[in-house]
């Protein structure tokens, strides 16, 4: 399965709807755009199990050492027992 963004506008959108979806509704785009942040997301079509596969992320960007920065990685899953 491959996932490829190009459009900022849908990334930060799926990014900020992520969140919603989760109760977490202090995520807003103003809230990003006032703190100089920036989220991708990914909202897959249906439930996708990858429970049992391994995945990257490879991120094309213009950073470098000059000024670095953090990225972290949160996924909003399902879980059963």
């Amino acid at each position: 399965m491959t996932y490829q963004q190009n459009d900022l506008n849908a990334m930060l959108k799926g990014y900020v709807d992520s969140f919603e979806h989760t109760g977490h509704t202090q995520v807003s785009l103003d809230t990003l755009r006032n703190n100089a942040g920036f989220g991708v997301g990914q909202e897959f079509a249906g439930f996708t199990d990858l429970s049992n596969q391994r995945f990257s992320v490879q991120l094309v960007s213009g950073i470098d050492n000059s000024r670095p920065m953090n990225i972290y990685l949160y996924f909003h899953t399902i879980i059963s027992a």
